[in-house]
């Protein structure tokens, strides 16, 4: 029997199920986004509700969280951003296409 044919260990099972956990938790917070945002919304153009302070703030606070959650997912997966900020590398030095290489990078003669 092979080490591929093997049921995975007790870790990689936690992690997947964290993982599916973490997703969920990112899909419940877009859905509940929705609330404090179109509250601000309607209650800024019309005189229908009072202004609310707390959704502005409720709405940072997801809003960051839901940043922090897709990036743990994002590396996970191996599906992070890459950011570079200046002049653009040669083709030669730029890494293969769906590399999972996390960098942000400031203009640098030899791009990496």
């Amino acid at each position: 029997m092979s080490s591929s044919d093997s049921p995975p260990g007790l870790w990689r099972r936690f992690t997947a199920a964290y993982a599916r956990f973490l997703t969920g938790l990112l899909a419940f917070s877009v859905a509940i986004i929705i609330i404090p945002v179109t509250l601000q919304m309607i209650s800024r153009y019309t005189a229908l509700i009072p202004a609310y302070i707390w959704t502005e703030e409720m709405a940072r606070f997801l809003f960051i969280w839901m940043i922090m959650i897709g990036a743990m997912i994002g590396v996970r997966e191996a599906s992070h951003f890459r950011s570079t900020c200046g002049l653009p590398c040669p083709a030669a030095a730029r890494p293969p296409c769906g590399s999972s290489r996390v960098s942000a990078s400031w203009p640098s003669p030899s791009c990496s």
